[in-house]
């Protein structure tokens, strides 16, 4: 025998054939502890790790053969094994079923099978009739933990494949579950000394009555163990939140509506959940192999219009930014393996409300192209044909279970009785975000404190004026929660208090050098004491961001000079950045611009309306430095805009050359939108400015569009002279590209 095959098949439904949540195992960990046995044994071994869908195991064994077969997963005392149908539900596999596929590939081998599954037992007894020499499997009396049969089978493997016995390799492991460290541990937590004992007994060996002093792999040549890992999906999701918790029933329907549609709709409130559930269908999907182009998630939250979409859409596949100039030409590079391939488009509401036409002529070119989509959004976006799927607030007890994961994450053990844990999780009206940020607080409150805290604070939200009348009711529950983190937060740590609602100043997030350059050097830290209280994500790269119910609740307690504090500081910083990228050519510039856009549009509208500088306007140096990018994004809707507000802003300060490079930018537009005689009036206006201030360059890039222009309209003489005047222009400043152009 030149190496030995292992099958190792890992099973874990959402929810059984009644839609009952079926308790989830983390099976990403088990195939990684899985493979971390195998690292340190020196045997020429092949180990082959798949999900538990019988049609898998059929495939598999028409095509291999192998020598063990281990299945992880949920067993049940009639003798049933927990598999997947392959869409996330439980499929029972009867000794019977089990047998037949055996049987159909000619028993593939198979010498030993391990049911690491409670109460396997029961339908072991069965495998004996295919002529299986070995079977382990759980007493079917039994449950057995998850410590002990990892301990087991961390050992049961390696003294197989090193020439030991199936009965010595056996009575090692259950040896080592009885001396497990964690096992024990827990057995002590318990009360329940002898626990480690009781797992081990927990194991049997099948037939009773056979001989397993065989030895399966005598002469195994020295060698590594290769793991032959499930194929995935590639992806760029998030790992999932520790605390991420229930929804099985809403994650198998969304899984059958992204297997059955091509676009799929999930709407809900802000707060409800939907982003990271989306984010959990696209890992399902992805560890199994589902859309084998990939599965990629597109923020587009505080995204407001339909080229930036687009552009972010481009970016997140590694396209080339060009291609993302329209609707046509996006869809044209996404068409080849457009089928296999599914996008996350995740919060819509902004662009929803600010461009709902344009995105429906998006949307419909991806689903033209073939695309699959999963869009996320507070309404629906319609105008393509899409599965709507309403993501309602959690029930019990999933709603408990994430009270409880959170509240372990601010203290250990928690204090109150039963009946203000139920009326508390009553009051949250299984709101997620209302769950989380509730649930932090008990790092200061015992479970009565925050009950009495959250039904004050519910009172004086259905009192407060400031919220409209429809929402009051509606939003009690998170509004009541948010209100109390900042009461809690003001106590505990008031910097970071003042901080929190800042935050809602930058719809796209912020780094610590924002901060720092923008808010002062004082706030930079504060950033994780936020995030540890739950009250902003913070991405691993150190970006904090606020989730949109969040910032909208927050801006209602921004202090009321604020924008005018700090906007004189967020106009000059985004100057310096937005000169030094905004020529494109920097390695990250378009990225840098993309993620940043929304924060820079943040603080112009401040700027076009309360800049007073006077010489010089930020505004419209950050308009016309936005120039190159937004002509990558065909020059949308709101740069027409901006650099009319700009143009004014420029010239009530004085600051005639920005007023030059506005206009310029304008006569831009203009030719973009085939306006020639518009365009050359700009252009005509941004000359004469150029000249009175003496910006030579300036004056040689108006001269240059001029013959442009001219040579559109077939004016070759004057166009050659423009040309002309330009290129001494370029050559007395010595711009060699410009003299090239």
């Amino acid at each position: 025998m030149n190496r030995a095959n292992i099958l190792f098949l890992a099973a874990s439904p959402l929810v059984d054939y009644q839609d009952r949540p079926v308790s989830p195992l983390n099976l990403e960990d088990e195939i990684r502890q899985v493979c971390r046995w195998m690292e340190n044994v020196d045997r020429s071994a092949v180990l082959t790790v798949e999900w538990g869908v019988p049609a898998t195991l059929l495939g598999l064994l028409t095509r291999r053969r192998f020598d063990i077969l281990h299945f992880f997963g949920h067993g049940s005392p009639d003798g049933q094994l927990a598999w997947e149908d392959g869409y996330g539900a439980l499929f029972p596999l009867t000794a019977d079923d089990l047998k037949g596929l055996l049987a159909a590939c000619g028993g593939a081998g198979i010498r030993l099978v391990f049911l690491a599954a409670c109460h396997s037992a029961a339908l072991a007894q069965s495998l004996t009739e295919p002529e299986i020499p070995h079977i382990v499997a759980i007493d079917a009396k039994q449950t057995v933990l998850k410590l002990a049969a990892s301990a087991f089978a961390r050992h049961f493997y390696p003294a197989l494949l090193n020439g030991h016995t199936v009965s010595g390799a056996f009575e090692i492991a259950r040896a080592a579950v009885r001396v497990d460290a964690l096992t024990r541990e827990l057995g002590w937590a318990c009360q329940q000394p002898e626990l480690a004992d009781l797992q081990a007994a927990c194991f049997l060996f099948l037939p009773t009555d056979a001989d397993h002093d065989e030895v399966l792999f005598p002469d195994l040549p020295a060698g590594q163990v290769h793991v032959e890992r499930p194929l995935a999906s590639p992806h760029n999701l998030p790992v999932r939140p520790e605390t991420f918790t229930g929804r099985a029933r809403e994650l198998r329907r969304l899984i059958l509506h992204l297997r059955d549609h091509r676009a799929v709709e999930m709407t809900g409130f802000g707060g409800i959940g939907k982003s990271e559930l989306a984010r959990e269908a696209g890992r399902w999907l992805a560890a199994r192999h589902f859309f084998p182009a990939g599965i990629y998630l597109v923020d587009l939250q505080a995204i407001p219009n339909v080229g930036e979409a687009r552009l972010r859409i481009a970016m997140t596949l590694g396209l080339d930014p060009a291609l993302s100039t329209s609707d046509e030409s996006l869809a044209r590079a996404l068409r080849e393996q457009a089928d296999e391939r599914l996008l996350i488009l995740d919060d819509l509401d902004e662009l929803t409300a600010a461009d709902r036409l344009g995105l429906r002529g998006l949307l419909q070119a991806l689903h033209d192209a073939g695309m699959h989509l999963l869009l996320t959004t507070r309404e629906r976006v319609r105008g393509i044909p899409a599965q709507h799927y309403e993501l309602s607030r959690l029930h019990p007890p999933e709603d408990a279970d994430l009270f409880l994961r959170w509240a372990g994450l601010a203290r250990e053990g928690l204090m109150g009785k039963e009946d203000d844990l139920l009326a508390i999780l009553e009051f949250l009206d299984g709101w997620p975000l209302a769950i989380r940020l509730a649930a932090s607080l008990l790092a200061d409150l015992s479970l009565s404190d925050l009950r009495q805290e959250l039904e004050q604070a519910g009172e004086e939200i259905l009192a407060d004026p400031d919220i409209p009348p429809a929402e009051r009711d509606r939003t009690r529950s998170l509004n009541a929660s948010v209100e109390l983190s900042l009461k809690w937060l003001r106590a505990r740590d008031p910097d970071a208090a003042d901080l929190y609602p800042l935050l809602a100043l930058f719809p796209a997030g912020v780094n610590r050098e924002i901060l720092e350059e923008i808010l002062g050097v004082e706030w930079k830290w504060l950033i994780r004491v936020l995030h540890r209280l739950s009250l902003v994500e913070l991405s691993p790269w150190e970006r904090a961001r606020l989730l949109m119910p969040l910032r909208t609740h927050l801006a209602r307690h921004l202090p009321p000079n604020a924008r005018d504090r700090y906007g004189p500081a967020a106009l000059s910083y985004y100057d310096r950045l937005v000169r030094h990228h905004g020529s494109l050519l920097l390695p990250g510039s378009i990225s840098f611009l993309e993620e940043e856009l929304p924060n820079i549009h943040a603080w112009l509208d401040w700027g076009y309306e309360r800049e007073r500088t006077q010489g010089h306007s930020p505004s419209a140096s950050v308009t016309t430095g936005l120039r190159n990018f937004y002509m990558l994004l065909d020059w949308p809707r709101e740069s027409w805009e901006n650099l009319q507000r700009a143009l004014a802003a420029a010239r009530r300060a004085g600051d005639r050359a920005e007023e030059a490079n506005t206009r310029k930018a304008i006569g831009d537009v203009q030719r973009f939108r085939d306006e020639y005689d518009a365009a050359l009036e700009s252009y005509q206006q941004a000359l004469g400015l150029y000249r009175a201030v003496g910006d030579r360059l300036g004056e040689a890039n108006t001269l240059q569009a001029i013959g442009d222009v001219q040579r559109f309209r077939d004016e070759y003489d004057a166009a050659l002279e423009s040309y002309q005047q330009a290129l001494g222009l370029y050559r007395a400043v010595g711009d060699r590209l410009g003299e090239a152009n």
